[in-house]
């Protein structure tokens, strides 16, 4: 089930309002820009292994935005740069979750 062109257009308009300017730049060197919301989460590892410290740093944004060749790209946000090691699509095909270190 996708967006309409009126809701897409509404969640691209929330997105930029509360979101970060991203741009991801694929392994081909061609670049994508959009908004992506920062999602933090912490380490599912127990509290007394040393790597319970390190954290997963997660963005999310319109799965419409992602482009398919988003492996082996970089994703660039504020300034700092991350890896992008996956990216997951919720049931809907509505929002995507992608995870970076």
């Amino acid at each position: 089930m996708a967006y309409s062109a009126m809701e897409l257009r509404a969640e691209r308009s929330i997105l930029r309002s509360m979101g970060l300017d991203a741009t991801l730049k694929t392994y081909e060197g061609v670049s994508y820009s959009f908004p992506v919301l920062p999602v933090e989460e912490g380490s599912a590892l127990s509290a007394g292994d040393y790597r319970g410290r390190e954290s997963e740093t997660y963005f999310e944004t319109l799965a419409a935005e992602v482009p398919f060749d988003w492996r082996d790209s970089t994703l660039t946000v504020s300034g700092r740069s991350y890896y992008v090691l996956d990216v997951t699509f919720d049931e809907y095909g509505q929002r995507a979750r992608i995870k970076v270190e």
